[in-house]
């Protein structure tokens, strides 16, 4: 840091570098937080990670957040990429209802969940939000990015399919794109999901609620990408690919798309120790 206690570019692994952890390697998804989303995201990080102030009715406020968060996620991984890759209105109708069955599993396990939380823990779901939404922080006039990291594999794998499929003549193959979905979903199930859960150390049998949400999740998505991706035509599954090359960032977009976002201008004031 300056000495006037802004940021300056470059620094070590970990370090903050114009509001951004220099450590940021690889490729991610991601993709960009609705104004609700970043708005009450940022106030709860805020009360929890840098000022150490919860306010009144911070459970009320993390569930806003979290329903919020697996929404836009449900919304953008599944309901806009059907919509978009132009799926008939029954397919439409399977993604709909299985995005319902995921929404009702987690939220009923959100409802028992987050009622029970201490500070200690709601602060690590805090910490946990801080480091899966890329934005200026403290500041909500400009965009903020909801991303995760994913595997070097997993990437290159996804590039030569979409590769394949729009520099060849090759059939694209279904059973390959399944298991690539699948393990995206997985992914991202594990991030947003599961292990901010982790984070807060629940009981046995809370514990063994979100264990169920999660296979359900995990089950109802499987089962939704092989009932989806048979009945796919060739520009179908184009589009889809598409969309997820797009949403795939390297570091070097991370840094450009959130510096055009403005997010160098970080806050200044250090995250708060663990209560």
């Amino acid at each position: 840091m300056s000495k006037n206690g802004g940021f300056v570019n470059g620094g070590a692994a970990g370090e903050t570098v114009d509001g951004i952890d220099s450590a940021i390697v690889g490729h991610y998804m991601a993709f960009e937080a609705s104004d609700t989303l970043h708005r009450n995201a940022e106030d709860f990080i805020q009360r929890f990670v840098y000022t150490k102030q919860p306010g009144s009715e911070p459970q009320v406020l993390l569930y806003k957040v979290m329903e919020d968060f697996i929404n836009e996620c449900m919304q953008v991984y599944f309901v806009d990429v059907g919509v978009k890759a132009g799926l008939s209105s029954g397919s439409l109708k399977v993604v709909e209802t299985t995005v319902g069955v995921i929404r009702k599993a987690v939220g009923f396990v959100l409802g028992r969940v987050v009622n029970k939380l201490e500070p200690k823990q709601m602060l690590a779901v805090a910490q946990h939000m801080d480091r899966v939404m890329l934005r200026a922080r403290g500041n909500l006039s400009v965009p903020a990015w909801i991303a995760f990291s994913l595997p070097e594999e997993w990437v290159t794998a996804h590039f030569s399919a979409h590769y394949s499929l729009h520099q060849t003549t090759s059939a694209p193959d279904v059973p390959k794109l399944i298991s690539l979905y699948s393990e995206l979903a997985d992914i991202s199930i594990t991030e947003f999901f599961e292990t901010p859960l982790q984070l807060i150390g629940l009981g046995p049998i809370l514990r063994k609620m979100t264990d169920v949400a999660i296979d359900t999740a995990r089950s109802a998505t499987r089962g939704l990408l092989k009932q989806i991706f048979k009945n796919m035509s060739r520009e179908q599954i184009g589009e889809v690919l598409n969309i997820f090359e797009a949403m795939t960032m390297s570091a070097d977009d991370v840094l450009a798309r959130t510096h055009q976002s403005g997010l160098g201008q970080c806050m200044t004031s250090s995250p708060a120790p663990l209560i």
